[in-house]
């Protein structure tokens, strides 16, 4: 079968079938040219190791995950669709990558900006500032009646002093 036509079905698929749910893609670098392309240039950037995640959202299912932190910083570039962010505050300011605090309550909408994006934009959500989103409402011009949506994650991971030094007494005691 043709590549290009395989490809091109199964875009079409996975986004017809957003229509009722929201799809997560992990890794879509391995599977696609330009996603390879940006984590690329990012990782180049931030000469840092950059993960990435592709995300596919309807109507139907709104939210796509709760309200929530990354403990990595998130750059979310809108692929097509229009989508409509809540971020803030932090629930903490340097959150450690071996240890995840669990999110346990929601943040008052009246503390969180509301950002909407459309195709080419990125957003900035820094590492540990809680967030969520779902698909922009009519009246900010998204025109498709299921409210489908298309972004891709780079998560950054920026070592930091704090990551190694809670790293030391687990590697350390392997050798004791």
């Amino acid at each position: 079968k043709d590549p290009k036509k395989r490809n091109q079905y199964l875009a079409v698929s996975l986004y017809n079938l957003s229509k009722q749910n929201m799809l997560a893609v992990r890794d879509p670098h391995r599977d696609d040219d330009f996603i390879d392309h940006l984590r690329t240039q990012f990782s180049s950037l931030f000469q840092c190791c950059v993960t990435t995640n592709l995300y596919l959202s309807g109507a139907v299912k709104a939210t796509g995950f709760i309200e929530h932190h990354d403990n990595h910083d998130v750059f979310a570039i809108q692929l097509a669709g229009r989508k409509r962010w809540h971020v803030g505050p932090p629930i903490m300011n340097h959150p450690s990558h071996r240890y995840r605090q669990v999110d346990t309550h929601s943040s008052d909408p009246a503390n969180m900006t509301v950002y909407d994006t459309v195709p080419g934009q990125i957003l900035y959500i820094p590492a540990g500032w809680r967030h969520f989103a779902e698909p922009a409402p009519p009246e900010c011009g998204n025109s498709d009646l299921h409210g489908r949506s298309v972004h891709v994650t780079m998560g950054v991971h920026v070592p930091r002093w704090l990551d190694v030094l809670e790293n030391v007494p687990h590697h350390c005691g392997r050798f004791i």
